[in-house]
């Protein structure tokens, strides 16, 4: 088996990157159904957790699957996974101006 590593910080277009995810789970008849997709995804957001708590795995390599699947999967529905990334960048500059809302769960008080 051989072990890809990248050097350093990567500069990486999203939406080619995202294409990319999409054209190996095509290249390997890996099934594009949402079910499919949805499994994948509670799998490795498991591992992710596991490796987070430090029962095992890599939690980079481990949130990397995460985000090979949420790419594949959104390109996959025609979503192109840029306009996932750009509405990330919205939710997180509304809520640095928004106040806490009812029910909203936090460990600090409001300051």
């Amino acid at each position: 088996m051989t072990t890809l590593m990248a050097q350093g910080p990567v500069d990486v277009n999203v939406g080619r990157l995202a294409a990319r995810a999409l054209d190996v789970c095509k290249q390997r008849g890996w099934s594009l159904r949402w079910d499919a997709r949805l499994a994948q995804m509670t799998c490795e957001s498991a591992e992710f957790a596991e490796a987070v708590r430090g029962k095992r795995g890599d939690p980079v390599e481990e949130a990397g699957d995460v985000l090979f699947v949420l790419m594949s999967w959104t390109e996959s529905a025609g979503i192109p996974f840029a306009d996932v990334v750009a509405a990330a960048e919205r939710k997180c500059l509304r809520l640095e101006i928004v106040p806490r809302y009812a029910g909203e769960q936090f460990e600090t008080p409001n300051v």
